[in-house]
């Protein structure tokens, strides 16, 4: 189990806030050498956005 605490440009948009802390957990996934992640959100467009694609 890993944490970050990052300072980061706020948003007004939550959805948005919450991409950029996926996108920064995917790097620090991946710079840890995990193979595996698992995301948990409110918000279902973010869920199932990435799987339309």
């Amino acid at each position: 189990m890993v944490s970050l605490s990052q300072n980061i440009q706020l948003s007004n948009l939550v959805v948005e806030v919450e991409a950029m802390a996926a996108n920064r957990a995917i790097e620090l996934s991946l710079e840890l050498g995990f193979d595996k992640i698992i995301f948990e959100s409110d918000y279902e467009i973010f869920i199932d956005r990435p799987r339309m694609y």
